[in-house]
Parts: structure tokens; sequence; C-alpha cells
């Protein structure tokens, strides 16, 4: 089995489906951002803050690199712009299955309104940050292999995923 990589825009919900489909699939469920505040034993916003986004990136790629070298099969939550930066999206295609939540600006916006924990959000308009960083972001998006909208059940996920499971790397 191959790893699986949660990419999409931040609240769009990677760390929550990639919990529950860890747990349906019976294999470990890791969230990207998590381990690298546990490394540097900062929040995101604090890292952003004190080195800014370039620090973080790097951070972010090498993070992504030591999953990439493990042998077992993980569920990896990226961050928003995991895939974005350096060559992380074709790193992650060419090492698993990648999987694009597409969900919608006005849900998204829902989520995250009173969220602090997002640097890139704090802006005073939320809605059109999130429709400004969808479409910088997009065509890096749209190059993973399999794209759920916000329809997608877990059972019709965890379906349209077994093919790819079965595929060893």
């Amino acid at each position: 089995m191959k790893n699986i990589f949660l990419i999409g825009l931040p609240g769009s919900g990677k760390s929550t489906f990639g919990k529950s489909l860890a747990s349906e699939l019976d294999i470990n469920h890791i969230d990207l951002d998590q381990v690298i505040e546990s490394k540097e034993k900062k929040s995101i916003t604090d890292i952003f803050k004190a080195h800014g986004e370039t620090y973080f990136r790097e951070i972010e790629r090498k993070t992504l690199q030591e999953f990439l070298e493990e042998p077992q099969a993980e569920i990896i939550s990226c961050g928003g712009g995991t895939p974005c930066f350096y060559d992380n999206m074709s790193r992650m295609n060419a090492a698993g299955l990648t999987i694009f939540l597409d969900i919608p600006v006005a849900t998204i916006v829902k989520r995250v309104v009173d969220n602090h924990d997002r640097p890139l959000l704090k802006k005073k308009n939320l809605e059109k940050t999130i429709i400004q960083l969808r479409g910088e972001r997009i065509k890096y998006y749209h190059q993973a292999k399999l794209i759920f909208d916000e329809t997608h059940t877990l059972a019709e996920a965890v379906e349209e995923i077994q093919p790819y499971l079965k595929i060893q790397p």
C-alpha cells in the first residue's frame, strides 16, 4: 500500500477527513503541520512570525521528505501550501495517492472564521483571501490523482481509493 496525501485549502477538512479515513483503513494518520509544530516547539503562526514563510516552507519540505522515505503507508494531511512549493507535488504523486479536497469557498469561510491558527488567513476580508489563495494554488491541487468534493461520503471515498491501495510502491 502507498501513502495517501490529502491536499487542499486551509479549512478544507484535510485533518478531519484524514483521521476518519485512517481509522476506516486501519493505518496511521499524520498531520504535517502538527509534526512541524512539535519539531519546532512553536505554532505555525509563531513560526511564520519569527522566521517568515520561506523558513516554514523549507521545514515543511524537509518534514515531508522524511515521510516520503518511510516504508509504511500512512495518510498524510498536508498543509494548504505544501503541494505549491519546491517539487513537493511531484514527489507526493510519485510516492503515493494524492487527493484534493475541493471544498467551496463559502464552506471554508464558515469553518475558519474564528480560527486564529492560520497565518495566511489573518486578513480583513477572509473570503477574498481564500478566493485569492485558491486562484494561486489550484494548478497544483489539480495535479492530484483524485478530487473529492464536499458531497463525497467516507464510504464513497474508501471505495474510490481501494484500487490505488492495491498498487505496491
